[in-house]
């Protein structure tokens, strides 16, 4: 059902497998021509932008006048193979105490959930914490609902703020489910938002196991994947595609929802780490990539030299090495590099939504992909619904 999808998400990809399979700074680090995978004519074009311009570009998705013709085609295209319908009705809630991005996901959720819960019997909300959301549709509805999740805190956490009576919490390894038996099949339904990594595939095979054929899931942190074991479905697995942890991290990208002082933030922070891999390569001769551990905000607000102190443990006046010549051209290069392999990450999000549907279609279970939050609020926003 969902091949032809399927195979326009494979075909356009295809060319760009050196790029989404592999990291700009693992690249430079293995390879002297690190950058050979990158259309020549793309990459002098992101180099040549601007940072309020590749804000626009990478997090805005708009694409310049003067972009290379190859690479408009390509945006008309990518654009063309990842348009799906969109929900944007939202229903009033109490937002107090709420963040933002959450409560624009409940408000959508809650628009969305009661129309289509008018017979259901009992509802299960997969690793639903503290049951934010299952605190709010309980009241609008006469099924008895669950909030299934492992963290006890959190549990404990919804249970002293819960006043219904139809709302229960329970604690469960939702990777462990074998003996946990739904009160009936045919009027229930399960729910997963952001259910993270693996936790998609619990809750589908929940539904499979019992025969359930009403569920919604959002997945998210396509990064906690096991890449040996996707894809999931036999269609996909007959094609011989496979993506590793670079592809599956990449697919996880929030950019679009960073704002333009985040994203001018996140080039210090490339910046910062791609002049240390010029230093470790070229003077220390290490060209295989090792971590130097995540870094908090406000160390980037002192100059290079005291980041290097940090990383290294060397006191060595490094302001001058980070200003050369040499280091701006390639951190600039990798950073062009990046701007441009942002590009497939909605692609390969999609391919993996995609392959969800057909695994579930393939064992019975009929889906459609909707775009139920707004991409610049909540980013991981592809609803499959029954």
């Amino acid at each position: 059902m969902f091949q032809l999808d399927l195979n326009s998400l494979l075909d356009f990809i295809k060319p760009f497998a050196a790029i989404y399979l592999q990291e700009p700074l693992f690249a430079f680090h293995e390879d002297a021509n690190f950058a050979q995978a990158y259309p020549e004519e793309w990459l002098n074009f992101s180099l040549n932008l601007d940072i309020k311009e590749k804000y626009s570009f990478v997090c805005g998705n708009q694409t310049p006048a003067n972009a290379p013709a190859s690479l408009q085609n390509f945006e008309k295209l990518r654009q063309s193979i990842i348009k799906i319908p969109k929900e944007k009705n939202k229903a009033k809630i109490d937002t107090l105490n709420l963040k933002v991005k959450k409560a624009h996901e409940l408000e959508r959720l809650l628009a969305y959930l009661p129309t289509k819960m008018t017979s259901t019997k009992t509802i299960y909300d997969f690793a639903g914490g503290a049951g934010h959301l299952s605190r709010l549709l309980a009241p609008t509805t006469k099924a008895e609902v669950t909030t299934l999740d492992f963290d006890e805190t959190l549990l404990k956490k919804g249970e002293a703020l819960n006043s219904h009576k139809n709302l229960i919490f329970k604690k469960i390894n939702l990777f462990a489910m074998d003996e946990f038996t739904p009160k009936s099949d045919t009027e229930t339904y399960t729910i997963g938002l952001h259910t993270c990594g693996e936790l998609s595939r619990a809750q589908m095979d929940f539904n499979l196991k019992h025969k359930i054929p009403y569920l919604l899931n959002i997945g998210c942190c396509y990064l906690r994947l096991n890449p040996k074991a996707w894809p999931w479905s036999d269609y996909l697995k007959s094609k011989k595609i496979t993506l590793n942890q670079f592809a599956l991290t990449l697919a996880t990208n929030g950019n679009v929802a960073l704002s333009e002082q985040a994203f001018i933030h996140s080039k210090k922070v490339k910046s910062y780490r791609y002049a240390l891999a010029c230093y470790l390569k070229w003077e220390q001769g290490q060209n295989v990539f090792k971590e130097v551990g995540e870094s908090a905000k406000t160390l980037y607000q002192k100059d290079f030299s005291y980041y290097f102190s940090q990383k290294t443990n060397l006191n060595i006046e490094m302001n001058d090495f980070y200003h050369s010549n040499k280091v701006r051209e390639t951190v600039d290069k990798l950073w062009a590099m990046d701007c441009i392999r942002w590009r497939l990450a909605r692609v390969l999000e999609f391919l993996i939504t995609r392959d969800r549907q057909q695994y579930l279609f393939e064992n019975g279970i009929a889906t459609k992909l909707k775009e139920i939050f707004e991409e610049n609020k909540s980013p991981r926003n592809l609803m499959i619904v029954t």
